[in-house]
């Protein structure tokens, strides 16, 4: 039987004017999340995006295009809410955009969004916290034939996958990264 990986709905409040908050789990002003996730935004009742006759969340990717998602038209009593799933790993922004009382169009702040890709081994989803990750200096790390010994003990410690740098001379700048 195998242990099929599933996504992460992340659900977020905005703020009364629309604003997004800080975001969870943000870097840098950067959510980053899986392609497997869902992203689940809410805009309580009686906000000023409310307000309007029709309120979208907006997603642009890297290439400034966008889909509009419509969420469900909220009554006076409860509260907006859309959901946005990518179908693809990259870099995004997204915010709302609603019709305003004198019926032109309002767009809300941005925030932005970071889709990881969905890694397969064999084909079945790996986690993506499932790479542990260390990278081995490879002319610090000793003759390539003992790098099996070297690297075991590593592998106990949990690390499944080595990024070796380059074995050539250094260049120029004497950087282990420079050819």
């Amino acid at each position: 039987m195998t242990d099929q990986w599933e996504g992460v709905t992340w659900e977020l409040e905005l703020t009364e004017t629309g604003a997004v908050p800080e975001l969870p789990g943000c870097r840098e002003g950067v959510l980053r999340v899986s392609v497997a996730d869902v992203l689940v935004v809410r805009i309580p009742a009686g906000s000023v995006p409310l307000g309007g006759s029709s309120v979208r969340l907006v997603v642009t990717n890297e290439f400034k295009r966008e889909v509009e998602v419509e969420g469900e038209q909220p009554t006076a009593l409860s509260d907006w809410e859309a959901e946005w799933k990518p179908s693809k790993a990259g870099p995004y922004s997204f915010g709302l955009r609603w019709t305003t009382s004198a019926g032109g169009s309002q767009d809300g702040e941005r925030a932005r969004i970071v889709v990881d890709p969905a890694l397969m081994v064999r084909g079945e989803p790996l986690h993506p916290r499932g790479i542990v990750q260390l990278t081995m200096l490879a002319r610090l790390a000793g003759p390539i034939e003992r790098w099996p010994e070297t690297l075991a003990p590593l592998a106990k410690l949990g690390y499944n996958m080595v990024h070796f740098t380059p074995i050539q001379p250094p260049g120029e700048s004497g950087s282990c990264y420079s050819l």
